[in-house]
């Protein structure tokens, strides 16, 4: 394997004195302030997956120096192909904490009107593609939608994240064989082990995804590259921290002199403010109507979709909007 890089050190110490040094002390305190978040995010969701209140939630928690990092190396115009462990990508591209429990409960605010799985969410303008529910199709999609933006003239890339389990589908080899013989501007981080790119005619490179400033340097440095016709890159990040990073990232910045610990405990109380309002105001939503069902399918319903709401309506008239799967009651 070739070697790693490193920006902060495990015990957060600097591995360079000019670690960092290209970032503005607002950056870094914004990175900071996002690890802490997302935390807190994935904290809140597994809290209500364990009481009942959501159906679905796989956690986040360890991969806030690689989602963050990452997240925050891409220009606005750049699209995100995220899987299960990084949908807190939401956070990274500063999407409204109430829009995601809002996915979370499927209520009538939800975009996607409560038709999809909780914690799947694509939100249009931070460009987060929702999270496919089959292992690693994300891939080859990602490298289209790179592709498409090369075929226009648009100077974007697309970055796909996934883990391991994506190893094992076929789109992990067609993806990159797509990607290598087109020179697409995409860029592939993966948390697992694998080969190397070189047989797909893509260049490798390893980071430790516990450290969110090696992260954000690699992966703008491949965005860069990407955007400039040189074509894909994948980047392997390895998870050397539980932890995500994110203590020994606070370490690193009390080091630096740029954070204390009031700062710390002000920076969590606002992540825990914002989690809980945003939490608060989600809650308070109801589910969409049973008509929403047969929307967004077909410009004009055919008799068939027409029958099928018709019966939906004639069914909540007679159960009070019931959902028992056990009621006597058939379609039309």
């Amino acid at each position: 394997m070739s070697s790693t890089l490193h920006v902060v050190m495990a015990d957060g110490g600097k591995l360079a004195k000019d670690a960092g040094a290209n970032l503005h002390k607002t950056q870094l305190l914004e990175f900071y302030r996002l690890m802490v978040l997302s935390r807190e995010l994935d904290q809140a969701c597994s809290d209500l997956h364990r009481d009942g209140k959501i159906g679905f939630h796989v956690t986040t928690r360890g991969t806030e120096s690689t989602v963050t990092g990452a997240a925050c190396a891409l220009a606005p115009g750049d699209w995100i192909f995220p899987s299960w462990r990084f949908t807190s990508v939401a956070v990274a591209r500063g999407a409204n904490m109430a829009t995601v429990f809002d996915n979370y409960f499927g209520n009538d605010r939800d975009t996607a009107r409560g038709r999809q799985g909780p914690g799947s969410m694509g939100f249009s303008a931070e460009k987060i593609v929702p999270v496919s529910a089959p292992v690693g199709t994300h891939i080859a999609q990602a490298v289209g939608m790179a592709q498409a933006a090369a075929i226009k003239g648009a100077q974007h890339t697309a970055l796909c994240l996934f883990g391991g389990a994506a190893h094992e589908s076929p789109d992990f080899h067609s993806g990159r064989n797509f990607a290598g013989v087109l020179n697409a501007p995409a860029v592939f981080l993966t948390t697992g082990e694998t080969d190397s790119g070189k047989a797909y005619g893509i260049d490798s490179i390893h980071v430790d995804g516990s450290d969110v400033l090696a992260v954000y340097s690699v992966v703008a440095a491949a965005c860069a590259k990407a955007r400039s016709g040189k074509g894909p890159t994948l980047i392997h990040a390895h998870e050397t921290d539980a932890d995500g990073g994110l203590s020994r990232f606070e370490a690193w910045l009390h080091d630096a002199g740029i954070i204390d610990v009031i700062l710390c405990s002000a920076i969590a109380e606002e992540a825990r403010h914002e989690i809980r309002a945003a939490l608060k105001d989600s809650e308070g939503i109801g589910f969409p109507d049973q008509s929403t069902l047969f929307g967004d399918v077909v410009s004009t319903p055919g008799s068939t979709l027409t029958r099928e709401a018709e019966a939906i309506q004639r069914f909540g008239a007679e159960y009070g909007g019931s959902t028992d799967p056990d009621a006597d009651f058939i379609l039309g």
